[in-house]
């Protein structure tokens, strides 16, 4: 899967992006980083998954405190977020 040629379209791909997470722009690894980042309004959490050394380390992170998930973490708000990473990344990395 990691080294198949449509892995650059993966969340787990090494592609830095911009985004904005709880009010304040960060600069994650990757956009698991930003996806997993985005269900904290907690700048801690946020700053411990901005820092994870991996998209699986950062997914570890945010699962550990997923007792802090914001209190409108839907499936609607899941897809947003998906679809607004996305978009981030496909404005910043051509």
């Amino acid at each position: 899967f990691y080294e198949r040629e449509g892995y650059r379209l993966s969340n787990f791909s090494s592609h830095a992006i911009e985004f904005e997470v709880a009010g304040k722009t960060h600069i994650f690894m990757s956009c698991e980083h930003a996806y997993q980042a985005s269900k904290f309004f907690d700048d801690d959490v946020i700053n411990k998954i901005g820092l994870a050394w991996s998209a699986e380390d950062a997914k570890a992170i945010a699962h550990a405190h997923r007792h802090l998930y914001r209190p409108d973490w839907s499936e609607l708000v899941k897809l947003r977020v998906m679809e607004q990473v996305f978009r981030a990344k496909a404005r910043q990395h051509r």
